[in-house]
């Protein structure tokens, strides 16, 4: 109940082990209920935030300025996952990346509480074939236009 940001960064929280908890913690309600009041007031106290999540802009935030939806194929999601993790020292195989994505992703969009869903206002990208440099050039296009810049 009491999550520290600075407690936070020195986590791993992209570890596999980590990844492969998520979806079955997430669907709890009570646990939802407190990341939710954490986001919330994070989002208050720095205003000008960028939060990440499966259901922040249905559910945490669903009034934010600038909303995207990330789309990318099996394939591409978990080869890149892979190779994160590998970067980390992780042991692991590209088939239990690939597994590990398919079931979360399955989890996270028939769990009853805040399922993954995309908000009528994000911004769908596709990022299978985009670079970080075009996709980085495509959301600032998007934050601009909304934010009127």
């Amino acid at each position: 109940k009491k999550i520290n940001l600075n407690k936070l960064n020195k986590l791993e929280l992209n570890s596999q082990i980590i990844s492969d908890h998520t979806s079955k913690i997430a669907k709890i309600k009570k646990i939802r209920n407190i990341l939710k009041i954490f986001q919330v007031s994070f989002s208050k106290k720095y205003k000008k935030c960028i939060i990440e999540g499966r259901d922040i802009s249905t559910e945490i935030l669903p009034f934010s300025n600038v909303k995207f939806f990330f789309i990318c194929d099996l394939k591409n999601a978990s080869k890149r996952r892979f190779l994160d993790l590998k970067k980390k020292n992780h042991k692991v195989k590209l088939s239990e990346v690939k597994k590990s994505i398919k079931l979360r992703n399955m989890r996270d969009k028939s769990r009853k509480h805040s399922p993954l869903l995309k908000h009528r206002d994000a911004l769908e990208i596709h990022t299978g074939k985009l670079n970080k440099k075009r996709m980085i050039e495509k959301m600032t296009k998007h934050i601009e236009q909304v934010m009127n810049i």
